[in-house]
């Protein structure tokens, strides 16, 4: 298996593209992360809605 590479994980978060489940398992490990990057941005709250379901998946 390859390694994960934060960076491609975090270009197809934000284009919300499928993830694999090595990836779905990286985003919920640094989930933390990406919702205080992105919570408190009203123009963000679709985002922050699909974070939390790859969180609660």
């Amino acid at each position: 298996m390859s390694e994960i590479q934060k960076e491609d994980v975090l270009l197809k978060v934000l284009g919300r593209e499928e993830l694999t489940a090595a990836e779905r398992e990286f985003v919920k490990a640094h989930i933390d992360r990406f919702l205080t990057h992105f919570q408190g941005d009203p123009d963000e709250e679709q985002f922050v809605a699909y974070l939390k379901n790859i969180r609660d998946s």
